[in-house]
């Protein structure tokens, strides 16, 4: 058995002819294959709140705890109160040994049902993944309401207290201390005029 950098141990299983005269072996890579889902959180992480057709950042983090290069696929999944799960977003990431990476996801509710929903990350089980238990899966620890844009405090109306929170952050740009993401309505990293016209077109709905 020999090392490949990066690859893992290359191990003979089988040995063939090539013609009268040489034997050629034939290898696989064996290692220690173990990939988990570190981290799903909201971007920012007090987002709780989103409006229908509107759109909220989940970033995910995924570690390689192996020692051998994987490729993996990373699913986004959210589960309604009483519409099940759906598979969201997918992408394809690249893990080097002993490394971490975030993969950010841009979830877009324009066909959304209003609803609270759990959002989970599944990284792709990988050959002799053999970790117990299963550390590929991580469910996000809270809740994600879709609702009436302008219902930044989640109780499934636009009222006046909506507008009273959106006077308070009015003006603030992530990262500010009067900055709230729910107030954020259209996810672009401010609370301005065009938030508050959002809320004030749905002023008085319910659900």
């Amino acid at each position: 058995m020999s090392d490949v950098p990066g690859l893992g141990s290359a191990e003979t299983i089988s040995v063939y002819m090539d013609g009268p005269h040489w034997v050629q072996p034939v290898f696989r890579f064996v290692g220690d294959h173990d990939v988990e889902v570190a981290h799903i959180t909201p971007h920012p992480p007090e987002k709780t709140v989103v409006g229908q057709g509107f759109s909220i950042t989940v970033n995910v983090t995924v570690g390689n705890l192996g020692d051998i290069w994987e490729t993996i696929t990373v699913t986004l999944d959210a589960e309604g109160l009483f519409f099940g799960e759906q598979v969201l977003l997918v992408q394809v990431v690249s893990l080097p040994v002993g490394e971490e990476q975030t993969v950010e996801f841009t979830w877009f509710t324009e066909n959304v049902v209003k609803d609270n929903y759990t959002l989970s990350a599944h990284a792709s089980i990988v050959p002799y993944d053999d970790a117990v238990p299963s550390n590929n899966e991580l469910i996000y620890n809270g809740i994600i309401l879709v609702t009436i844009p302008g219902d930044v405090d989640g109780d499934r109306s636009v009222a006046v207290y909506d507008i009273a929170d959106l006077t308070e952050a009015y003006g603030s740009s992530e990262g500010d201390l009067n900055y709230v993401p729910n107030c954020d309505i259209d996810n672009d990293a401010d609370v301005d005029i065009f938030d508050v016209v959002i809320a004030v077109s749905n002023y008085g709905e319910s659900w």
